[in-house]
């Protein structure tokens, strides 16, 4: 064999390789899953004060299985106020929620839930029932 058919031969051993490795490669592809696009809510729980009752001493205690341990985060401000705290829930059940206020004492309960598949995580159930307003909860004046 001379060497000039030993090039060509080399030449096509490696085209051949070439065009396997791209008909593999092509193949691994197509057998790779889709990536799952979701779109989930915050599963936070967001209570809003309006400004006429927000003061820096207000205050917000949080019991109930969902809430035990969980810390209210101040996520906006009206001056020195915070108008708009958020809660991360811990497990499953109900959170209760208390805000002292000056001159009122506010009360909910939302119920936090488990959810599975895509959006996986702890939620509030239903899922509306993540924005408490304190003009719409329960109220307790406080000895003055």
């Amino acid at each position: 064999m001379s060497n000039e058919q030993g090039f060509r031969a080399l030449r096509l051993r490696l085209v051949l390789s070439a065009v396997t490795l791209s008909i593999a490669a092509a193949a691994l592809g197509a057998c790779t899953l889709p990536v799952q696009s979701c779109d989930c809510v915050d599963g936070n729980i967001f209570v809003r004060v309006p400004l006429g009752m927000a003061a820096p001493t207000n205050t917000v205690s949080l019991s109930g299985s969902a809430c035990a341990g969980a810390s209210p985060l101040c996520v906006q401000t009206s001056g020195p106020s915070c108008i708009e705290f958020s809660i991360a829930p811990v497990a499953a059940g109900p959170c209760q929620i208390e805000i002292f206020l000056t001159d009122h004492q506010f009360s909910a309960v939302v119920n936090v839930k488990q959810q599975t598949g895509c959006c996986s995580g702890l939620f509030p159930d239903p899922l509306g029932a993540g924005t408490v307003d304190v003009t719409g909860g329960h109220f307790k004046l406080t000895a003055e």
